[in-house]
């Protein structure tokens, strides 16, 4: 048998970050993550407001 080169069908070959960036996840995912970024900040603030009583 012969040995099939990817390269010359138009296949690249992707490392682990570039799996991830690619294959990210759905919308409602991401939505939650910018969600609970923005909750994780306002408690931030909250609590530095706090802390400087």
């Amino acid at each position: 048998m012969k040995n099939l080169k990817l390269e010359n069908l138009g296949v690249q070959e992707m490392n682990a970050t570039e799996m991830a960036d690619v294959n990210g996840g759905n919308a409602l995912t991401d939505l939650l993550a910018n969600i609970l970024g923005l909750l994780g900040t306002i408690v931030g603030a909250v609590v530095k407001l706090v802390q400087s009583l």
